[in-house]
């Protein structure tokens, strides 16, 4: 029996992992990952500009939605941002 290991990559970059929220400061223009039992506005205090939902893949980091406690959505930019920082600048 051979392993074709094409067909496992392909199937893994459907999978979709745990539906994460996150929040994308304006210093550093950094992304905040945690877990949906974390309120957004526990990060009230920071220099929030937008924030949502994810899903981190295996390849990249797709961002949606809004947050209701912040009254702030996500931003399109938002998911190729995310994507830099958990998998590197060059993805």
């Amino acid at each position: 029996m051979t392993f074709d290991s094409s067909i496992c990559s392909n199937h893994l970059k459907q999978i979709k992992m745990a539906k994460l929220k996150y929040v994308r400061t304006k210093e550093y223009n950094s992304i905040i990952i945690f877990p949906t039992l974390i309120n957004h506005s526990e990060f009230k205090n920071l220099d929030i500009i937008s924030a949502g939902f994810c899903y981190v893949n295996t390849t990249t980091v797709e961002c949606f939605g809004e947050s209701v406690s912040l009254k702030l959505k996500s931003l399109p930019e938002d998911s190729e941002i995310a994507t830099k920082h958990v998998f590197g600048e060059e993805y």
